[in-house]
């Protein structure tokens, strides 16, 4: 009898050009988007929260804070779109993880793909073992940077010590650059140290994240 050979496949390659590179990160974030339209309560979620957020710390804090609900509102309005868009970044590192406990991950480990990814959020999602905990560690890692801004309220109504905090917070820097965008006022410097602060966790979060997917592959 003649044993027959199964065919070898060529194994993915390790580089792909920056065109392939780009078409891969387009497949993913469309699969991301297909998840979230098949799934209501994510739906809901992303769409009913920054609203909910609004609403609540207008009506509640508004008064007592800002003498009335329409300048909070003008003050309020760029920190809840950080808020938001802050606290979502949280999805990249619970779909990763779901990927990984549910097997999707292997087949992706097969595919010459590039995972781009919100690196903070994927090295949680590649160390925990739950999303659950990403959930825990990703809000436990958020609630100082963003609590501890000028978010919600000025900074000068602040402690002296939470002050000097505040003042190097990345998250201030984003909402000022925000909020000079969209109620006027200066933007140049928070717009350049918020760009500088991304750079910065890309530094340091993007070659963690890629270490620790690599020994899980």
């Amino acid at each position: 009898m003649t044993a027959v050979v199964a065919p070898a496949f060529p194994a993915p390659a390790r580089r792909l050009s920056l065109r392939g590179g780009l078409r891969n990160t387009f497949t993913l974030t469309w699969r991301s988007v297909l998840k979230i339209r098949t799934n209501m309560e994510d739906l809901l979620g992303l769409s009913l929260q920054p609203i909910m957020y609004l609403l609540l710390f207008t009506y509640v804090f508004g008064g007592a804070i800002a003498g009335g609900t329409h300048a909070y509102l003008q003050f309020a309005l760029p920190g809840v779109l950080v808020l938001s868009v802050v606290f979502a970044t949280l999805g990249t590192g619970l779909m990763l993880n779901q990927d990984i406990t549910s097997g999707v991950f292997d087949r992706f480990r097969s595919l010459p793909i590039a995972l781009a990814m919100c690196w903070f959020s994927a090295l949680i999602g590649l160390l925990v073992k739950t999303p659950q905990a990403v959930q825990w560690f990703g809000f436990l890692a958020f609630f100082p940077l963003v609590f501890g801004s000028n978010l919600l309220v000025p900074a000068s109504t602040m402690p002296g010590w939470l002050q000097a905090f505040v003042k190097v917070n990345p998250i201030t820097y984003l909402t000022e650059a925000e909020r000079g965008l969209l109620t006027g006022g200066p933007v140049a410097t928070a717009a350049i140290r918020s760009l500088l602060w991304a750079l910065g966790i890309f530094v340091v979060f993007a070659p963690l994240a890629v270490r620790v997917y690599r020994r899980k592959t």
